[in-house]
């Protein structure tokens, strides 16, 4: 089972390349209006998008864990139930993923942030008071962009 999800996430990975290259084909490089010929490469290159898969996110390893947790639940509750005597899934090893721990923006990551274009972690968060930070950065928008506009819980993560 756990084969067959890697298996997937590499056909995946792929067929979200191949639209990351169709999406870019699909755009025009160009201010202005384009002449006949490019609108018709143009529209030809979005019917051939409209064909392909959508985007789709890889199964990570913390997800594969969970996974795994779960149907030993279940079969932990069937040999409860005297359906089964054995356990395979506690057999199985995987690589071993913790969720990406949550950082609080704070006013050295945002400089570093603004400085490298890097984020600290996959998962940044920020307080709810924390809005001067953006002023004391000088820069008009916040790490979270556009959702720096909308003010989120207090303490919730965002990404």
């Amino acid at each position: 089972m756990f084969d067959g999800i890697a298996d997937d996430n590499e056909v995946i990975a792929a067929e979200n390349q191949a639209r990351r290259e169709q999406v870019a084909r699909c755009k025009r490089g160009k201010p202005g209006a384009p002449k006949a010929e490019e609108r018709a490469r143009l529209a030809e290159e979005r019917a051939r998008l409209g064909e392909m898969k959508p985007f789709r996110k890889l199964t990570g390893a913390a997800t594969r864990q969970r996974i795994r947790s779960t149907l030993r639940a279940a079969l932990n509750a069937a040999i409860g139930r005297q359906l089964i005597t054995f356990n395979p899934a506690e057999h199985v090893e995987l690589e071993s993923r913790m969720r990406p721990k949550a950082l609080l923006w704070t006013e050295e990551r945002v400089q570093r942030w603004f400085e490298t274009g890097e984020k600290p972690s996959p998962v940044m968060v920020r307080r709810g008071h924390d809005r001067p930070l953006q002023r004391r950065c000088g820069r008009s928008a916040g790490p979270l962009g556009a959702a720096e506009q909308r003010s989120p819980q207090v303490g919730r993560g965002m990404g």
